[in-house]
């Protein structure tokens, strides 16, 4: 028998609070609570490794987690997985710009033109909502809807989830791509060791 043991990193979907302190939140906070739950679910399941699997973000805290503890895994799998943050938001960038000329908006593709000087040098990252808007977030997830349908149609979530979602994507991106950012810049600076 598999056990699949799926949760929200702390600040996001049910693990979002309302009205709690969320400025300590951090890439290391959140690979610390990845290995107490992986403590947690061996114990729980007499399991000396298991498999890790992260996506999207949760391969930038899945690779940390499997290098401060890799006796932890057996495995690890990135789905999305988080490489070159420079180029992925260049990748972005092009990718909406081409989609919103295809689907007519010149005003969204001029407006993300603007921003390629700041990108490209690291400054700013490709703003979500256009990422989203032209289906680059994720592949045949059309700007969230279907995160939303999920929320609102299974049994284990509610609309009061829909808005924890919605909140602590907000204020765990900002957080977190911001420190992916500058550990990126740093990487430029002072070498990948």
């Amino acid at each position: 028998m598999a056990v699949l043991v799926h949760y929200d990193q702390r600040g996001s979907g049910k693990s979002y609070h309302f009205f709690e302190d969320y400025s300590t939140l951090s890439a290391d906070l959140l690979v610390d609570d990845l290995l107490l739950l992986t403590d947690y679910v061996k114990k729980e399941f007499g399991q000396e490794k298991v498999l890790l699997i992260g996506h999207s973000f949760g391969t930038y805290i899945g690779m940390k987690a499997a290098a401060k503890a890799p006796e932890k895994y057996a495995a690890y799998v990135g789905i999305g997985q988080v490489a070159d943050h420079g180029k992925s938001e260049l990748d972005s960038l092009n990718y909406s710009i081409d989609q919103a000329k295809l689907a007519g908006n010149s005003k969204d593709a001029e407006r993300l033109e603007q921003l390629r000087g700041p990108i490209e040098k690291g400054e700013q990252l490709t703003p979500r909502d256009m990422v989203r808007k032209y289906g680059g977030a994720a592949r045949l997830i059309d700007d969230n809807s279907d995160y939303y349908t999920g929320f609102l149609f299974n049994p284990e979530y509610n609309l009061l989830d829909v808005i924890r979602y919605l909140k602590g994507v907000s204020l765990s991106q900002e957080i977190l791509l911001e420190e992916e950012l500058f550990a990126e810049w740093l990487k430029k600076i002072w070498g990948s060791g």
